[in-house]
């Protein structure tokens, strides 16, 4: 029943029923999502949650497809204004984040906006100091929990151009600190991973 026919590019066949269930067993009274892509996740979250309120967020909805009635939009960064303050957040809202932006950034601002539960796709680990993902969110939580070292250097391929990300201090945010358990979610191409939030 799925109303974006291709996903390509956003979560496929088994984030999406980890997604589901998650949020499913959850209960959330809260969603934010940072990263709309074409509207499946957004489409998702509703059906895992019929009840809950909804707030989406993606620098450009230029690639949405699906948009539903009862989800609020907006076309920039979950941080760039008022929104989130405005909002009533406890320990039964939930933030997912799928944005390939700095995930410990991303922790470290769901922290500090109160948020107990955050939920991240695309957490890829770096096999041989290569990320496997054209499109990573450097640095990854794996990347952290790994045994790089800052100053290594961690290659990966978008459209046939090779990049090459740093890993450094600056760009962790201290981001252990903040993380209670981690928990990546198995059998995921891009590593799914739902993470508890310190008090």
């Amino acid at each position: 029943k799925r109303l974006v026919s291709d996903n390509k590019g956003g979560a496929g066949e088994y984030p999406s029923a980890w997604i589901y269930l998650i949020v499913k067993l959850f209960d959330p009274n809260l969603i934010i999502e940072s990263g709309v892509w074409k509207g499946h996740t957004s489409w998702l979250l509703r059906q895992a949650s019929p009840g809950t309120e909804i707030h989406s967020f993606d620098i450009s909805l230029g690639m949405l497809e699906c948009k539903l009635e009862d989800v609020s939009y907006y076309e920039h960064d979950w941080m760039s204004n008022n929104v989130i303050n405005n909002l009533a957040i406890d320990d039964r809202s939930l933030v997912f984040f799928d944005d390939h932006v700095n995930q410990c950034q991303r922790i470290k601002e769901a922290y500090d906006m109160g948020f107990k539960y955050a939920l991240f796709d695309d957490n890829l680990p770096v096999i041989d100091n290569t990320y496997n993902d054209g499109r990573p969110a450097c640095p990854t939580l794996q990347l952290i929990y790994s045994d790089h070292k800052y100053g290594d250097q961690i290659a990966y391929e978008r459209k046939g151009q090779r990049f090459i990300y740093k890993y450094l201090e600056k760009d962790v945010h201290h981001a252990k600190k903040y993380i209670d358990n981690y928990y990546v979610i198995p059998d995921t191409y891009t590593c799914l991973t739902l993470v508890e939030l310190a008090k």
